[in-house]
């Protein structure tokens, strides 16, 4: 019996794990940015972006996490409505499981590329 409920819980851990949905991970360093500044992750579809996850600055850095329904690259746009910052957004194509860092000031944004 306890043989059958160690395997049970076993086999429930893999299937859970296998079917977990990996994140989407964006983080930047941001110079020259007020501290608390919201940063925003779009998801866009044709002309039409919604917010799927955001975060604000502190100490010059933001890090968002987003767990997309698919493990497709998708179109995103990284931005922010405060002053200071252009209308149009950063264009980010993303997958799960994938990481992306971004870096900078008052300099537009560098995509640095992403690991995996």
């Amino acid at each position: 019996m306890k043989q059958t409920i160690a395997l049970l819980i076993c086999l429930t851990t893999c299937i859970l794990t296998t079917f977990a949905q990996q994140k989407i991970i964006i983080t930047g360093q941001l110079s020259g940015v007020k501290e608390g500044t919201p940063i925003s992750l779009m998801k866009v579809e044709g002309s039409v972006g919604s917010e799927v996850a955001k975060d604000s600055v502190r100490n010059g850095q933001f890090r968002i996490e987003y767990t997309p329904q698919n493990e497709s690259t998708e179109n995103y746009s990284l931005s922010s409505y405060n002053s200071g910052f252009p209308s149009i957004g950063l264009k980010l194509w993303a997958k799960a499981g994938k990481t992306i860092k971004i870096k900078g000031g008052k300099q537009p944004a560098l995509y640095l590329g992403g690991n995996k």
